[in-house]
């Protein structure tokens, strides 16, 4: 388990550049109503369009003729929501700074991409001299303050066709580790029952806003409705083949684009996690076509060539109940909730241990938590052995607030438990037995509700059975629902409040 400790003793303180290979291969422009990879195209903020060079500039001479490059009929994401989500950029003498795709992270040094994405920056690096990439993440609009890491390696996927763009999945290493959530993706458990119809996706990226618009550096998102595989064969033939899927409107009008290559389609989770990241933004003809819906590559056909790569990462399967106490405790907010509409206005929670999902017994651990939404923060964990304990706020460890009873968290705020004053005053989370599988439970609730004596049930460590920490959580969002007036009432029940469950295991 994690056990809070007082003060220890000697305690301190989506592409752009990737057409430029795919234009030397096919000199014509890809006109608007022909099949491309949503890599094609000006790219978001500062398009390359001052190239020194007249190598250079022929080059994106092509590129530039293709405008249609945004999430189309999008809207800005919110802070907190995608915190996972990268732009890979190029940089170089004779480039401005560019985001050419979008990519996750999905463990401390790997970001998943669309293998176009990996191909096309292979073949620039051999055509621009100095031309480099990196990712930049940590940020909703890319003008704004966040981490930048050069990518030292990248990998595509053996089977990668870039005619037919089968297996269109890639993987980029970073130099340095990213400080971000990592990204829990579908597994194969899990994909059949969430994508596919009526199901609602929400797919990201960076892009234009209009037709021949300028670029925008902000995050857009998009909600899109899972399309069935036959009426996707329908659409595109044989290049529909079990690696991939469709998502979009049947009228158009609304879709991913150019300049969203390699960014991720997300799917809520149906036992109350985070949300899952399924599709990866591949290809379609043209954008926001009528009857051509976007295609994306498959994430959990690859489930296993990613984690021979990268054993990290974290695949999510159906939780078969009465697995362990935690489980009863992540189903859904609301039983029997109709599938979301709307999947991008869910409150959005994610939770990670700085030192990785696998530690030490008398280690030390750090917990992240980023809320796409503002309010009251709680942490539990469950052991091996089905015991369950409040781990914040607890006596045992202050909160922000200083009273131990709650704890505030702004919208897209990363909130490190504990914080850097709080260590400094010998306040940290100990490892202790049982080995084993554990889970941490985190939840927001909104300021308005008056939870101060729930939190304080457990405050002072006491053993809080499945069956107790399930009835807390159920009291807490019944709560909840209880501040909302009539109008409220119609407003899907998890637009501000937020539930997050993360495994993890504790060796020897």
């Amino acid at each position: 388990m994690v056990c809070p400790t007082g003060r220890m003793p000697n305690a301190g303180s989506r592409a752009m550049l990737i057409a430029l290979a795919l234009t030397l291969l096919a000199p014509t422009v890809l006109r608007a109503e022909e099949q491309s990879t949503r890599g094609l195209g000006r790219t978001t903020s500062s398009a390359a369009t001052e190239a020194a060079t007249e190598e250079v500039s022929d080059l994106f001479q092509n590129l530039l003729a293709n405008d249609d490059n945004r999430i189309v009929g999008g809207s800005k994401a919110k802070p907190g929501q995608w915190k996972s989500m990268v732009a890979i950029m190029v940089k170089g003498p004779n480039l401005k700074t560019t985001s050419i795709c979008g990519g996750t992270i999905i463990d401390k040094q790997w970001v998943l991409t669309a293998a176009h994405c990996v191909a096309g920056m292979e073949d620039a690096l051999a055509k621009l001299k100095g031309a480099r990439f990196f990712v930049r993440g940590g940020v909703s609009n890319l003008s704004r303050k966040g981490f930048d890491i050069e990518i030292d390696r990248s990998l595509r996927h053996d089977s990668y066709t870039r005619l037919e763009q089968h297996n269109d999945v890639g993987l980029l290493h970073l130099a340095t580790s990213a400080n971000a959530p990592v990204q829990p993706l579908i597994g194969e458990g899990l994909h059949p029952r969430l994508v596919a119809p009526p199901h609602m996706a929400t797919v990201i990226g960076y892009g234009a806003t209009s037709w021949e618009g300028d670029g925008s550096p902000d995050l857009l998102q998009l909600d899109v409705p899972i399309v069935a595989t036959q009426q996707c064969t329908e659409a595109y033939g044989t290049k529909i083949d079990g690696s991939n899927f469709c998502a979009g409107f049947p009228e158009g009008g609304r879709d991913s684009c150019q300049g969203d290559s390699g960014g991720p389609l997300y799917l809520p989770d149906p036992d109350g996690g985070p949300m899952v990241q399924a599709g990866i933004v591949s290809f379609g003809r043209g954008c926001a076509e009528a009857k051509y819906p976007g295609v994306y590559a498959s994430v959990a056909k690859f489930q296993g060539w990613i984690l021979k790569h990268v054993p990290n990462a974290r695949f999510i399967e159906p939780k078969p109940q009465g697995e362990s106490p935690v489980v009863a405790a992540s189903k859904p907010l609301v039983t029997g909730a109709p599938v979301p509409q709307k999947p991008s206005e869910l409150a959005q929670l994610t939770i990670d241990i700085a030192q990785g999902t696998k530690v030490r017994l008398d280690s030390y651990i750090d917990v992240r938590v980023v809320s796409s939404v503002p309010g009251n923060l709680a942490l539990f964990n469950t052991d091996s052995d089905g015991r369950s304990y409040q781990i914040f706020p607890t006596n045992k460890m202050p909160s922000k607030n200083g009273d131990g009873s709650r704890a505030h968290v702004e919208a897209g705020e990363t909130v490190l438990i504990p914080s850097p004053e709080m260590r400094d005053a010998g306040y940290r989370f100990r490892v202790t037995p049982p080995t084993g599988r554990n889970w941490l439970t985190a939840l927001v609730v909104p300021e308005r509700v008056k939870a101060d004596d729930l939190l304080g049930r457990y405050a002072d460590g006491a053993t809080i059975d499945g069956k107790d920490l399930t009835r807390l959580i159920d009291d807490l969002i019944q709560r909840e629902k209880e501040t909302r007036d009539l109008t409220a009432q119609a407003i899907p029940p998890a637009t501000d409040r937020a539930r997050a469950v993360l495994e993890y295991r504790i060796n020897r």
